[in-house]
């Protein structure tokens, strides 16, 4: 399975909590994909500029996990892409691709973003210096109206154990399937592999014979297989 998660959020303001979803997805056994992280699996490639690198990466991952907070980013028209941001650039290009998105808004967020729909007042949100700065409602608007109903859930987070809680959920099933393939790279789960061979002679001097071979793998032995023929 592809263990590789792309973490896409603004980066100064989210560095802590970028930092502890790192570690807590290495210890799932995911590979989290972050470019502002040395130790990470994000890849360079020398002929395509930063954002190019980002979306390439992006690409090549299972899932996406979007974090919303209380700043937008710089917008990316100057560098000849579409001008937004690049968190919701890599909304966008998740989208396209059809990767898996886990998409979640800070509380103080979605309140001013409730605020603001009622009251179409930007100047009450201590944040917003400009225009530019209530892009990042679009993101929220636009994942809140996805064409595929399957693909617009997004949750809502005060701190970073709400969202590790939330991913331990929506992430079960990849979980059990790294944790079965530690184990068994590890030798710590019994198993067994079968092989059969036949032969078929013709009538007049009919002769079958079958051969099993059973394997136990890991430092533990799986059950001892019993084997029953009939002839009906």
């Amino acid at each position: 399975m592809n263990n590789r998660v792309f973490i896409s959020s603004t980066c100064f303001d989210l560095i802590d909590l970028r930092a502890e979803l790192k570690v807590f997805l290495e210890n799932l056994g995911f590979s989290p994909i972050m470019s502002d992280t040395l130790d990470s699996e994000f890849q360079t490639f020398h002929d395509k500029n930063s954002i190019e690198t980002c979306l390439l990466n992006l690409d090549s991952c299972g899932h996406v996990i979007i974090i919303l907070s209380q700043r937008y980013g710089a917008k990316l028209g100057k560098a000849g892409f579409e001008d937004i941001s690049a968190t919701h650039l890599e909304y966008k290009r998740a989208k396209e691709k059809k990767i898996p998105i886990l998409f979640f808004v800070r509380d103080r967020l979605m309140a001013d973003y409730d605020a603001y729909r009622k009251s179409k007042e930007p100047k009450s949100i201590s944040w917003v210096n400009s225009d530019k700065d209530l892009e990042i409602f679009k993101i929220i608007e636009d994942r809140k109206t996805a064409n595929n109903e399957d693909d617009n859930w997004r949750w809502i987070f005060r701190d970073s154990l709400e969202i590790k809680q939330r991913l331990i959920q929506d992430l079960k099933p990849s979980i059990d399937n790294l944790r079965m393939d530690r184990l068994i790279e590890k030798g710590n789960i019994p198993f067994i592999t079968i092989q059969k061979d036949q032969e078929f002679w013709l009538e007049g001097n009919t002769k079958i014979e079958l051969r099993l071979r059973f394997t136990n793998h890991g430092n533990q032995s799986a059950i001892n297989p019993k084997i029953y023929i009939f002839d009906s």
